[in-house]
């Protein structure tokens, strides 16, 4: 299921869990290059580490805003440590990381 307005530039980086579909596109991907740690690690690594840790507090996070299934764009700022979740044009929450 993708949510309207849910562009598509590229190959996505995504992950199932709790009934969403969280969606890294390669720019927020490349960011993740910025954080601690990410030295010598593929584009692959990097997005799957972060989905291991971060998607099952996104799934909570979400859950009383936006009923699954839905796809979910995170866009990353790792200079404040955030990742943005949105759905078509609404961003439904903003977590630390």
């Amino acid at each position: 299921m993708r949510a309207p307005g849910l562009p598509i530039p590229g190959a996505t980086v995504d992950r199932e869990c709790g009934g969403y579909v969280f969606r890294l596109f390669p720019p927020d991907v490349a960011k993740l290059r910025e954080l601690a740690g990410a030295k010598g690690k593929s584009d692959d690594v990097l997005a799957a580490e972060f989905f291991d840790a971060q998607a099952p507090r996104w799934a909570t996070s979400l859950s009383d805003n936006l009923p699954p299934p839905a796809d979910v764009r995170i866009v990353v700022d790792p200079y404040s440590r955030q990742a943005f979740m949105a759905s078509g044009n609404v961003v439904y929450s903003i977590l630390s990381f």
